[in-house]
Formats: C-alpha cells, sequence, structure tokens
C-alpha cells in the first residue's frame, strides 16, 4: 500500500509538473500565435504600401516618359527657332547694308547734282 501511495504521488507530481509545462507551452504558444498575427499586419500592410509604390513609381516613369519626349520637342523648336533667327539676322544686316550703299549712292547724286547747279548757275552769270 505504501508501495502504490508512492507511486500514485510520483503519477501526481509528475501529472502535475506536465500539467505546468503544458499551461508554459500554451502561454507561449498564445504569445507566438499573437506574434505571428502582428507580423501578418505588418507584411499586409507592408505589401500594400508596396503596391502603392509600384504604381507610384508607374506614374513617375510614364511622366518621365511624356517630359522627355516633350523636351526633346521643345529643342528641337528651339534649333529650328535658333536657324530662323540667325537667318533674319543675317537679311536685316544684308538690309541695313544695302541701306548704306543705296544711301551713299543718293549723297553722291545730291551732291553731283548740286555741283552741276553750281556749275550752270556760274554758267548763267558769266
Amino acid at each position: 500500500l505504501f508501495r502504490s501511495h508512492t507511486n500514485y504521488e510520483q503519477l501526481h507530481n509528475s501529472y502535475a509538473k506536465k500539467e505546468s509545462d503544458l499551461a508554459d507551452v500554451l502561454s507561449k504558444l498564445k504569445a507566438l500565435e499573437a506574434s505571428l498575427n502582428s507580423k501578418d499586419a505588418a507584411l499586409a500592410t507592408a505589401r500594400s504600401e508596396k503596391r502603392a509604390l509600384e504604381k507610384r513609381l508607374e506614374d513617375l516613369e510614364e511622366e518621365c516618359t511624356q517630359l522627355a519626349a516633350s523636351l526633346a520637342a521643345v529643342k528641337k523648336s528651339l534649333g529650328e527657332e535658333t536657324l530662323i533667327k540667325v537667318d533674319l539676322e543675317n537679311r536685316c544686316q544684308s538690309l541695313m547694308e544695302e541701306l548704306e550703299f543705296r544711301k551713299n549712292v543718293y549723297e553722291e547724286e545730291i551732291k553731283e547734282t548740286s555741283r552741276r547747279r553750281g556749275t550752270r548757275i556760274v554758267e548763267l552769270d558769266s
């Protein structure tokens, strides 16, 4: 009977120890599950942010492509307008030179005409 009682006590202590171990393991399991749920939520948030950032990147790349095309068009237009400006400046310079030439010719003609009139007046006086 003593032996049975000792066995019973040993079994009871062993059972109590196992119950305590089980409670500890269950407590750790709950903590790990809570941590897992928290990490799952953080992962879902990170994935959502990643999708939003990928969309933003896609939008910015499209805008960059449009701006590059616009820049190329503006550069082309600037080149064309620069050529037009140079051409107009050359034409203006040519016209200024022609005007100066004609002015000199007319002044010479006026001097010649004045000289002839002066000579004519002198001839008439004589």
